[in-house]
Order: structure tokens, then C-alpha cells, then sequence
């Protein structure tokens, strides 16, 4: 109960307030509009307003882009569409929703059925649809059904780069080939997006007032030259089927810098619809797989006997066609396992022959001037048995396989098998590396794909490359030498982790190998004289090397031929690798596979490259008419051989040996101009092996 005391203080408040109402609202309202003020213009209170308002979402960025050499896209992203489905909002029934959904993807309908029934929501019923399936989905106007964008990775060039570009998942994570060496580059991160929303959640409005952040737009740059390439793999296909192997594959590299500028093998698969095929095809089985060399090692031995002066290119060294090395017998190819009644008689050949006929028992006995140990040391020097370190190849784990030193010089057998390529196992990779060395003055340089990362907004993108003039002065003989130190080798445009150079044979060595191959494949006796191309000098060597078996020894009728070239054979721009692994048993031998690959090889390589043909072109007055000037065939095959021999001549020149022979065919029926059907028949087929016309 309020006493009389308090009943009075409050009337006398009351009383106060009546009389003076207005000030005391007026000072109010001033009061909190000070404190309105002094929130709105906190620092504090405003990023705790922008933490409530905006929201962040993580940004989608397409994968970078990949191009070849000129500019030419072999892997690129674009957008698609995923089909979801959510039964629970559907309006139609199922069943009748299941038809129309299998009239246009496709699918059973029954199937379709059973997966919408499976879950109430976020059924993903097909990945990456068409976009006329699209259109038709949208057409359908019915509820439950979703289309979600997500970026889908393209490959123009299909299976013919799957080596080199390999593929990613639907996760877009690198699976193989640079996709997976590269993915952590090749994967686009950006800042994330922040937009205003409100209570719920809703979008108001982008947050405009941050600074603007542009993804920056860089591609891989590969030495890859993707025509060339492809035109490589279109070949390789046929040869696969023609000679009827277990699996093909070529190498095309620059022996100054190691750029690729080729790699394809058969069969391969196509990266756009990877899931359509066995997980063998996506290994890379020329940068993993470990194969014995067989005779295209013999030019590399070759090598190291000049380099440690143990034979000189004109010495002769005895070849009786066998040789007992420990309890083995080495044969050359051809040469009967059971010793004749009658000793034939040995032959004294150069190392140039022995390369020419490659005879197994001359390599033998030259690699035989050389103490194991040596020998053993350089193979160590050309790093065999090891890793090859900064390439652009995912999953490298070994490149060759060297045995121990132990077994290497204490067991004769060893480097005597070795001398002509057996008993060592490497990868088509590293083969190609070691010839590269004998083509470019005695370097080992690294074999590589990436060339470099260029911004595609930067305007150096379109820049040409102006080639230097080197300098000259540095010659051995009449030929100059390729060499770094005499400025002859431009490598401003390799990439760092390709610059990686050590000097292996000086070189007047490798000049004269050079030499040797070039002999290889001039001689028509020679195993490497159908991978001949008129106008264009090429080097070469063939190799026929069995296969190991893994219950050990080697497998009687399985081999893997090979064939190394060089272009231009006396100062090499490119040298080429080509593998055929187990053709069939009328293919067995290099010379008839390999080679003949090879030379088609070739000819599209100078075709797309512009190469002008090494030999001098004949003038109209220096044309001596030959017999095929003077007699026109009747017979539709003659003819075609005809035009063919003509349309050559017209395109490339004549060599000096072609042209003496005609001369000297004119002179001996100059007085009988109507030569007979079946001379002429016979000169067009002489002219035509020449030549290697098909």
C-alpha cells in the first residue's frame, strides 16, 4: 500500500510532465537520433551490416585451354547440360513421363523408369546431353525436370593426340597425358562472387564497390604440331592393320631442342568418350613401356667405340657370320644355326658396312676392343638404368633398365648382347633421345611437349619469331657442325625445364655416324633402303629385337622392328622413331615394315613442313631426255608409272646416278627409238625401285 508520501511525488511528476511535455519529448528524440547517428557511421557496425547482407558464392572458371604449335586448339572446354530428375514434383504420371524421356534420349524406357524410381529426388538420369535434347527437354514444360550447366572438355583431334593430351573425368580432374602432368594449371581457381541478399537468402544485387578481378586467360602451349600429328596417326592405323601388329607407334622430335613435334600410336582411343574404352589404352606405351632396342642400339655403340678410340671409321674388322661367346652362340641374321661342312669365308668389314648389313657378329667383336668396365661406364654416361628427369610425362617411373655392374663384367654374354641391342631394355623415349645425341654434334637434350604458357590476351601472342643468322665458321670438312658453342643452335624458345644439355660424343664422332646411316639407306643392299625418299636425304637405321618372355629367355616368333631416322641425314633438323610391336610373321623384319613406315613418315613431314628437297633441282637446259621421254607405254599401268616417274622428276630433281644411266640408255638405242614392250617394261621397273615410286 503506496504511502502518502509517495502518492504526492508522483502526483507532483505527473504534474511536470503536463506542463512541460514537449520539451521532454523533444530532448527524447534527440537523444536517439545521436545515437542512430553515431551506429550509421561505425566502422565496426557496418562490416557487421555487410556480414549479415552478403553472400559468397564459389566462382566456375573453364579449364585452360591447349594448343599446338601454331596456335591450333587440341583441348578445349565447353558447356553442357546434366539431366536430373525429381519424381516428387512431377505432375504426369511416371510411366508416361518415362516415355517421352526415352523418345528423346534414347534409352529403354523401362530403364529410365527404374532409376526415376529409385529415389524421390536428384535422380541424374544422363550426363552431358545434346543440345536438340535440350531443346526438346524444355519443350516438355513438366515439373521435376532439371537441367544443370557444367563445363564438358573437348578434343578437336580425337584419338590422334589422346597420347599426348590424355583425358579428364567427369569430375574434370586430369586422368592421363598432360591433362593429368598439368592439371594443377591447367585448373582455373579465381576469386569467389559476392552478391547482396536478404533475410531468406534472395539475390538483391551484385556487391559493384569491391575491385574488379579478371581471371587471367593463359593456354599450354605445346610443341606438338596437331596436322602433322594427326597425319602421322591416320598412317599408323593403316600400317596396324597392313602388317597386322599388336600395336604401332612414331616419334617425331627437333634433335636440337627435344620439342615433339609428333607422337601418336595405334590403337588408341578417343578422349571425348574415353568411358567406351579398356584402361590399357590410356597408358602411353612410347614414354612407359620398357622394350629391348634391338640393331637401332647398334649406332650408339658405333658411337662409343669412335669415342674411346677403339676402332677407326675405316678399320676392318672380320665377320665369319658367328661367334661363341661363353657357352652362347651369336648368329647374324640369315645365317644357318648348323655349322656348314665347307668354313665359309669370313668377311673384313667397316664399321659403315657392318651398320649397312647390321651384322650382329662385327658389332660384337668391335665392342669387344672396349674392357667391359669401359663399356659399362659409358652406357652409365648415357644415363641407361635411370630416370629421365624434367620431361612432360605423367607416371615416368624407369626410362631404361641397365643390369648391375657385377653381372655386366664378370658374365662375357652381357656385353656381347648388348653390343647389338639385347639384354638392355629402354623406352621408345629414350631411344630416341640417344639418336637425337648422334644428331645434333653429341648433346643429350631433354625430350619435352610443353613448349610454354603465353597469355591470349597479349598482343606477343601473334609476334613471328625472327630465326637468327648463325654463324658458319665452325666446319668439319665441307660440312658444318651443328654445335651451341659456334651459336648454330637457337634455344631462346625452349622452356626452363627442357634446358637441360650435357655433351656426351664430340662432334667429329657423330659426323661420322652420320655418315654410316646415310650409307644405310643409299645402298640398295642395305636393311634401311626402302625408307629412300627421292629428293630428300635420310639417315637411318632398322632393328629387329626379339621380345622377352617373362618366364625368361625370349619367345620364338614375337618380335618388336624399328626404324630411327635422320632429316636431313648429313646436318639432322628431326629424327624419327617408328615401333611396330609383333607384326605378323611375314612382317618379322625391320626392313620391310618399319622402314617402308618410315619413308611415308617422311614425306608427309617435308610435305607439311615446307622442307625444300636436299638435292639441287634440275634447270630445263641441263635436262638430258631419258628413254621414257622417248617411249609412251600402251598399258594402263605403265602409264600410271609414267606419270608418276615424270610428275616426280618435275617436283624434286635427278640424281647424278639416275641421269648417267639414262644417258648412257639413249646413247645404245639412239638409233633405235621403238624400243620393244618388254624392255621398256622392264626399264620402268628398274627406274621405278630406284626411286621407290609406289
Amino acid at each position: 500500500m503506496r504511502t502518502q508520501n509517495q502518492e504526492n511525488r508522483f502526483k507532483k511528476f505527473a504534474d511536470f510532465l503536463i506542463q512541460n511535455g514537449g520539451f521532454v519529448m523533444s530532448a527524447l528524440i534527440f537523444t536517439i537520433g545521436c545515437r542512430l547517428t553515431s551506429l550509421q557511421n561505425s566502422s565496426t557496425t557496418r562490416l557487421l551490416a555487410e556480414g549479415q547482407q552478403i553472400r559468397t558464392s564459389a566462382a566456375t572458371y573453364d579449364r585452360r585451354a591447349v594448343k599446338d604449335r601454331n596456335q591450333l586448339v587440341s583441348a578445349i572446354d565447353t558447356t553442357t547440360q546434366d539431366l536430373y530428375v525429381h519424381s516428387v514434383l512431377c505432375k504426369k504420371d511416371l510411366s508416361v513421363l518415362s516415355k517421352d524421356l526415352s523418345i528423346i534420349l534414347g534409352i529403354p524406357e523401362d530403364r529410365i523408369l527404374e532409376k526415376i524410381q529409385s529415389a524421390p529426388t536428384g535422380v541424374v538420369l544422363q550426363h552431358q546431353i545434346t543440345i536438340e535434347q535440350a531443346k526438346k527437354l524444355v519443350d516438355l514444360l513438366e515439373d521435376g525436370i532439371e537441367l544443370v550447366a557444367r563445363p564438358r572438355r573437348q578434343y578437336p583431334y580425337r584419338g590422334s593426340l589422346a597420347d599426348v593430351t590424355g583425358y579428364v573425368d567427369m569430375d574434370h580432374i586430369g586422368q592421363a597425358g598432360i591433362e593429368l602432368t598439368y592439371d594443377t594449371f591447367l585448373f582455373c581457381d579465381g576469386p569467389n562472387l559476392s552478391w547482396w541478399g536478404d533475410g531468406r537468402g534472395r539475390m538483391l544485387g551484385k556487391k559493384f564497390y569491391e575491385p574488379l578481378i579478371l581471371k587471367q586467360e593463359e593456354d599450354l602451349y605445346l610443341t606438338i604440331d596437331a596436322t602433322l600429328n594427326q597425319t602421322i596417326a591416320e598412317s599408323l592405323e593403316e600400317a596396324q592393320r597392313k602388317f597386322q601388329a599388336k600395336r604401332v607407334g612414331a616419334i617425331v622430335m627437333d634433335v636440337d631442342t627435344g620439342a615433339i613435334l609428333a607422337m601418336a600410336s595405334a590403337p588408341t582411343y578417343d578422349p571425348n568418350e574415353y568411358h567406351n574404352f579398356s584402361f590399357e589404352r590410356f597408358r602411353c606405351w612410347l614414354t612407359h613401356d620398357l622394350v629391348e632396342p634391338g640393331s637401332t642400339f647398334k649406332p650408339v655403340n658405333v658411337a662409343i667405340a669412335l669415342e674411346a678410340h677403339a676402332v677407326t671409321p675405316t678399320d676392318r674388322i672380320e665377320d665369319s657370320g658367328r661367334i661363341t661367346v661363353g657357352t652362347e652362340e651369336i648368329l647374324n641374321v640369315g645365317v644357318s644355326k648348323q655349322i656348314p661342312t665347307i668354313p665359309t669365308k669370313p668377311s673384313y668389314l667397316t664399321p659403315s658396312e657392318i651398320l649397312q648389313r647390321s651384322s650382329n657378329v662385327g658389332m660384337v667383336k668391335m665392342m669387344q676392343k672396349l674392357s667391359p668396365a669401359e663399356y659399362y661406364a659409358w652406357l652409365q654416361r648415357l644415363q641407361l638404368g635411370g630416370n629421365m628427369v624434367n620431361v612432360d610425362f605423367p607416371n615416368m617411373h624407369m626410362d631404361s633398365i641397365l643390369k648391375s655392374k657385377e653381372e655386366f663384367c664378370n658374365y662375357p654374354i652381357e656385353p656381347a648382347v648388348a653390343s647389338f641391342g639385347q639384354g638392355l631394355s629402354m623406352t621408345a623415349l629414350k631411344l630416341i633421345q640417344l639418336h637425337a645425341a648422334l644428331a645434333n654434334g653429341g648433346y643429350l637434350v631433354t625430350p619435352h611437349i610443353v613448349n610454354t604458357t603465353l597469355p591470349t590476351l597479349n598482343d606477343n601472342i601473334h609476334k613471328q619469331v625472327q630465326q637468327e643468322n648463325y654463324s658458319d665458321t665452325l666446319y668439319f670438312g665441307h660440312v658444318p657442325i651443328p654445335s651451341r658453342e659456334g651459336g648454330w643452335i637457337n634455344t631462346a624458345n625452349v622452356p626452363m625445364h627442357a634446358k637441360r644439355y650435357e655433351r656426351v660424343f664430340s662432334p667429329q664422332t657423330t659426323r661420322a655416324v652420320l655418315n654410316m646411316l646415310d650409307a644405310v639407306v643409299l645402298d640398295r643392299t642395305a636393311t634401311g633402303h626402302k625408307s629412300f625418299l627421292p629428293g630428300y636425304a635420310i639417315g637411318g637405321k632398322t632393328g629387329t629385337a626379339e621380345k622377352a618372355s617373362p618366364s625368361g629367355g625370349y619367345h620364338d616368333n614375337l618380335v618388336v622392328t624399328s626404324f630411327v631416322g635422320f632429316y636431313p641425314s648429313r646436318t639432322p633438323k628431326y629424327v624419327t622413331l617408328v615401333m611396330i610391336d609383333e607384326p605378323g610373321a611375314q612382317y618379322g623384319f625391320a626392313s620391310n615394315t618399319a622402314a617402308q613406315l618410315t619413308q611415308l613418315i617422311f614425306s608427309n613431314l617435308t610435305y607439311l613442313l615446307r622442307e625444300e628437297p636436299t638435292y639441287p633441282q634440275m634447270s630445263t637446259s641441263e635436262w638430258i631426255p631419258s628413254f621414257l621421254d622417248i617411249w609412251k607405254p600402251n598399258d594402263q599401268d605403265s602409264k600410271q608409272k609414267f606419270k608418276n616417274i615424270q610428275r616426280h622428276r618435275r617436283r624434286c630433281r635427278t640424281s647424278t646416278k639416275t641421269l648417267n644411266r639414262d644417258r648412257r640408255l639413249r646413247q645404245k638405242h639412239s638409233g633405235n627409238r621403238k624400243l620393244t614392250k618388254e624392255f621398256a617394261h622392264q626399264a620402268v621397273k628398274d627406274l621405278n625401285d630406284q626411286s621407290n615410286e609406289k
